[in-house]
């Protein structure tokens, strides 16, 4: 699966306290997930918080509770139970759609949630180190300059990026106010082992296994990927790293690739008996045509930089769902 070298687990270990009091928002997710995984290496059981109704992550040693930060009254009872002194929020509602449901949806849980957990911490949580507030490369939208760098105007084109980017912006503003120990990331496209089934690359693999055509746009929009292990790495160099606070920080490769071409990569890596059928399916309404990251600031700052190509993160992934998917068949 790929992950963390034991130097750098090591360096995690060493620099969280005994007996660290952590909070993971999110955990059952496919990032939260591999979070998990990443802290028991380093000896760490987190608090692991995911909304009832949904399946915890098997294989991980956390203390697993059922709440809906979109409550009334959650966050707080929450905060004030665990006391929490480096909090991951990585809940979210990810998703594609342009519609007023999710619209109503996407402000709830990307932007209320993450919200009402930052007052809940300023005010109840008097020992807290840091926060790790997981944003979005789509806040940045259809920039007229690439790379983008962190401070580079943001430009949301969906429900889902304008949640996020008011997160994000709150986020900076309870920084500025009240010297919120806080640190904002942007990932950019995500991939590898375990991700859910509606993401392009899994969509592609498991059409793949099953021998089924795959219907796609025409593909020609570029994004930059990025493997999780090497965004789980900068996800935990952002609490542990001083010179993080108040700051953000872009979690991407810096190289970018169109849709097309990665899923032809995939294509010729699993070799299957089934069709790309790119144009079958429209293109998004205010849909990113173009978007590559700079890593500079994380580079300067975190001493981060991603460690996984596009090729071993692909070989990584494909071998994961060929051995899950064998297993379940």
């Amino acid at each position: 699966m790929g992950g963390l070298s034991e130097m750098e687990v090591q360096r995690i270990r060493d620099a969280f306290p005994a007996d660290v009091r952590v909070l993971v928002t999110g955990a059952n997710g496919f990032v939260g997930g591999h979070l998990l995984q990443t802290l028991n290496a380093a000896d760490i059981r987190p608090f692991a918080v995911f909304r009832p109704g949904e399946q915890t992550t098997l294989g991980t040693d956390a203390e697993w509770l059922s709440c809906d930060l979109t409550g009334a009254g959650a966050a707080d009872s929450l905060i004030r139970d665990l006391r929490p002194q480096y909090v991951f929020h990585l809940a979210a509602k990810l998703s594609a759609q342009r519609s007023w449901e999710f619209a109503e949806e996407s402000t709830e849980i990307n932007f209320c949630a993450g919200n009402r957990l930052m007052i809940a911490l300023g005010m109840h949580a008097p020992e807290l180190r840091r926060m790790v507030l997981l944003g979005s490369a789509e806040e940045y939208g259809n920039s007229p300059s690439l790379p983008v760098h962190e401070d580079t105007p943001v430009h949301p084109v969906s429900p889902y990026s304008v949640a996020k980017a008011a997160a994000s912006r709150f986020a900076q503003l309870y920084a500025e106010l009240f010297h919120f120990p806080v640190c904002i990331l942007r990932p950019f496209i995500l991939y590898g082992p375990g991700q859910s089934g509606n993401m392009m690359i899994p969509q592609l693999i498991l059409a793949a296994l099953r021998g089924e055509d795959f219907p796609m746009t025409k593909g020609e929009q570029t994004r930059d990927f990025v493997y999780v292990s090497d965004a789980v790495h900068c996800i935990l160099l952002a609490a542990i790293t001083s010179a993080a606070e108040g700051q953000v920080f872009n979690i991407c490769s810096g190289m970018e690739y169109s849709i097309r071409d990665v899923a032809g990569r995939i294509m010729r890596m699993m070799q299957p008996e089934m069709e790309l059928l790119p144009g079958a399916l429209p293109y998004r309404q205010n849909e990113v045509w173009r978007i590559v990251g700079s890593y500079e600031k994380a580079r300067k700052l975190l001493n981060w930089n991603p460690t996984t190509d596009l090729e071993q993160g692909l070989t990584n992934t494909i071998e994961w769902y060929r051995n899950n998917y064998t297993a379940r068949a």
